[in-house]
């Protein structure tokens, strides 16, 4: 066995050439190789390469254990073509990666890669599969609750708007409910002014019948000779008793021979008094005097006699 040279840092290629190989295929008989080893199915330790199962060799100075990688001198099993016994040379372990140049240590990772990538991977695999998993928990429990605070947060936003679209509504109700109610005030109001129209129609065509015919009144009043309202004393008693209704609201009495009187019509109209009085309201002149509003009382329909009833030497009444 060839001996190593006390800290030189060796090159791969170089530990492969000290025992006559250049590379790792199993061309030859002897070979250098890194191997990894690990317990088999049938309990012994053993490493396999290249399709090939490599055991550990007897006689050897150095005990290789399980799960450690080594560099290893390799001869073929004579009797058995695919089976290699391993003769180590140098243990790959944290001391020797220490002392590797960088190329070297990319060469070395290249080549337990290309040997070892299913089982790398599968170590991997299970490596990160949980903490990838934890992550990804933590991402989608982040996502969740941005989510349920961006959902609360449009719920209230949204229950706000729904609020305020409410009270729009109800006011535009109530507006409409006035509106409403305007219309048909006014149609009311309407109806109303209509009628009052009509009414003032007819009232005033009454009104006019009723000036026409005042005025034909007066005018057959004033072609009546005064004399004819003035009475003797010499005539019948019957005649001192009477009121004539000269005109709408003129009245002629032979018992009027004052100059003013107070006249006064009774609660229920049942009768008007006459009261002599100097500073009464109504003045007399040749026994004729003017009352006002006596149409509105007694409405006029021509001349007439009514009894004029003597309760004193001041007071006199009519009976209606």
């Amino acid at each position: 066995m060839m001996a190593f040279e006390v800290g030189r840092k060796m090159d791969l290629l170089e530990l492969q050439k000290a025992f006559g190989e250049e590379n790792c295929e199993f061309d030859s008989v002897n070979k250098v190789v890194m191997c990894t080893f690990r317990r088999m199915e049938n309990g012994n330790i053993a490493a396999t390469s290249g399709g090939r199962t490599i055991y550990r060799g007897r006689g050897s100075e150095h005990l290789i254990r399980e799960d450690e990688t080594w560099f290893c001198e390799l001869k073929q099993n004579p009797n058995i073509s695919h089976q290699y016994f391993a003769n180590p040379l140098l243990k790959v372990d944290a001391s020797f990666l220490y002392d590797l140049r960088r190329e070297q240590y990319d060469e070395l990772l290249g080549h337990v890669w290309e040997e070892h990538r299913q089982d790398i991977e599968s170590d991997l695999e299970m490596m990160y599969v949980d903490t990838l998993d934890e992550k990804a928990k933590a991402i989608a429990s982040a996502s969740i609750r941005e989510y349920e605070e961006r959902e609360t947060a449009l719920r209230s936003d949204l229950a706000a708007i729904e609020e305020k679209v409410s009270n729009l509504v109800s006011e535009n109700e109530a507006l409409v409910l006035r509106e409403e109610d305007h219309l048909a005030k006014e149609e009311l109001y309407k109806d109303k002014v209509l009628s009052l129209e009509e009414r003032l129609f007819v009232l005033e065509a009454e009104r006019d019948e009723l000036m026409s015919a005042l005025e034909m009144e007066r005018k057959r009043s004033a072609e009546v000779p005064r004399k004819k309202h003035r009475v003797s004393v010499s005539e019948s008693k019957d005649m001192d008793d009477l009121l004539i209704r000269t005109g709408v609201d003129t009245l002629y009495s032979s018992r009027f021979t004052r100059d003013r009187y107070k006249i006064r019509f009774a609660s229920d109209m049942s009768y008007i008094k006459f009261i002599v009085d100097e500073n009464g309201d109504v003045h007399c002149k040749d026994g004729n005097i003017r009352v006002k509003g006596l149409d509105g009382v007694i409405p006029f329909d021509g001349m007439k006699e009514i009894r004029l009833r003597t309760i004193s030497k001041l007071e006199m009444v009519v009976d209606l």
